[in-house]
């Protein structure tokens, strides 16, 4: 079973100057996101370098958020298409945070 969240893979109205979304995060601005709300991005010997990360399908044609977060508890869920591997691996790590129900 796969399901993807509602709005996960929507575009925003605002872009900014240099066309990213307000949502994206650069890899260092995710890095310091998870470092403040306490959060491990874990790392994996995938070809993204994170669990749970993957190259979208077609990435090469639209480079355009290459990266997806896809979670497997308790289905396989997708949470959405991430300009950065680091920012679909907070996207993940917030998302296991919520499930595991740990503050």
């Amino acid at each position: 079973v796969h399901q993807m969240l509602p709005g996960s893979h929507a575009p925003t109205a605002a872009q900014a100057s240099d066309g990213r979304s307000p949502n994206d995060l650069s890899s260092a601005e995710a890095r310091e996101a998870a470092r403040k709300e306490g959060l491990e991005l874990v790392t994996a010997t995938n070809n993204t370098g994170f669990k749970g990360v993957i190259r979208a399908p077609g990435y090469k044609r639209t480079p355009a958020r290459p990266f997806v977060a896809v979670v497997h508890v308790p289905v396989r869920t997708t949470l959405g298409r991430f300009e950065t591997a680091e920012h679909a691996a907070l996207a993940c790590a917030r998302y296991y945070k919520t499930f595991s129900g740990v503050p």
